[in-house]
C-alpha cells in the first residue's frame, strides 16, 4: 500500500505510484493489510489500457488484490484520479492479448515478468506444435491427392 501524508505534489504522487505498479510483475491474489477507510483503490484494465480508481473496501483483514490492483491512504480519491492518465501500464499488460491485438506487445526495454515469461513460452511452444501439426496435415493430404 502506497502511504501518503497528504502534502505531495501530483510529480511525487505519481512517481510513488509507479514504483509500486512497477513491482506488480507476477501473477496472483495477495492480502495487503490496511485500514478500512480512507483507502484509494486502482485498478488496471487491459480492456481499456487504463487505470481507474475509486474508493477501496476492505475487510478485517486487510484488501483482497489481484495482480492488477494496488491500493493508496492519505489522499483524497478526487485528487487520485486526475492523476490517473499519468500512470505508468500495469508490466503484465504488455504481454496480455489485448497488447498483441494493439500491435503494442513488448516491454519496452524492460526484462520480460516471471509471469509473462512462462505464458510466453508456453504460447511458443503450442505455436510450434501447430506448425508441425498443420505441416503434418498438409503433407498427408498432399500424399492422398
Amino acid at each position: 500500500m502506497v502511504v501518503f501524508k497528504g502534502d505531495e505534489t501530483d510529480e511525487e504522487i505519481i512517481a510513488a505510484l509507479n514504483r509500486e505498479i512497477n513491482s506488480r510483475t507476477s501473477y496472483g491474489v495477495r492480502l495487503e493489510p490496511g485500514p478500512r477507510r480512507g483507502v484509494v483503490s486502482f485498478m488496471w484494465s487491459n480492456g481499456g489500457a487504463c487505470w481507474y480508481a475509486s474508493p477501496a473496501y476492505g475487510s478485517p483483514l486487510g484488501y483482497r488484490l489481484d495482480a492488477n490492483e494496488i491500493v493508496a491512504r492519505g489522499i483524497g480519491s478526487k485528487r487520485l484520479k486526475g492523476l490517473v492518465d499519468n500512470l505508468d501500464d500495469l508490466p503484465l499488460y504488455s504481454g496480455s492479448t489485448e497488447a498483441r491485438g494493439r500491435g503494442i506487445f513488448g516491454l519496452k526495454g524492460k526484462e520480460i515478468p516471471p509471469g509473462i515469461k512462462g505464458a510466453m513460452l508456453e504460447s511458443e511452444a503450442a505455436g510450434q506444435l501447430l506448425d508441425v501439426q498443420t505441416q503434418l496435415a498438409l503433407e498427408e493430404k498432399f500424399r492422398e491427392n
